[in-house]
């Protein structure tokens, strides 16, 4: 991404606990409040990436659910219809302030869909954890599900620069 010209800040790869991937979406909305605190003219945005088990589709989500339901992470901890935020009923989404129709309609090269539901696995909950933390870091999130068994990685490298891209000019 650097080297295509975009200013990457932070990146990580969340296989972990629920609890590492708390710390972990915690610790980056801290970065980029003090980064949109030193540099307020320009727009933060956190792309959550996980593989889409499920199709060969790339998937975009414009919302989560208060819901903490997902399989045993490797800490064997599983919750379930627990709230991620004790303050709010489970019932309770979030969303993207992306255009995410915008976004689908310029990505029209890549086998792409919207999703209409949340998933409620570790993702939702990285999701919302991160949709709620954007409201004091300014940061704006989105999920973004990658296909699991590409064939052309570089497919997937052209994606993210056209969605990258796609935002910056969605943002302006």
């Amino acid at each position: 991404m650097r080297n295509k010209g975009y200013s990457v800040i932070y990146s990580c790869l969340i296989k972990m606990a629920a609890l590492d991937a708390g710390v972990s979406t915690k610790n980056i909305h801290r970065g980029l409040a003090d980064r949109i605190i030193t540099f307020p003219n320009k727009r933060q945005v956190i792309i959550h990436m996980f593989d889409n088990l499920s199709s060969q589709e790339y998937l975009i989500q414009d919302r989560a659910r208060n819901e903490a339901s997902f399989t045993t992470d490797i800490r064997n901890y599983r919750p379930r219809k627990e709230p991620i935020n004790k303050a709010s009923p489970i019932s309770h989404t979030l969303s993207t302030s992306l255009n995410v129709e915008y976004l689908k309609s310029k990505l029209t090269s890549y086998p792409l869909q919207l999703l209409d539901h949340e998933k409620l696995y570790l993702d939702n909950f990285i999701y919302y954890s991160s949709l709620l933390r954007s409201t004091n870091s300014g940061a704006i999130p989105l999920l973004v599900y990658i296909p699991h068994n590409l064939n052309d990685l570089q497919q997937a490298t052209s994606f993210i620069l056209e969605l990258c891209k796609e935002i910056a000019i969605y943002l302006n």
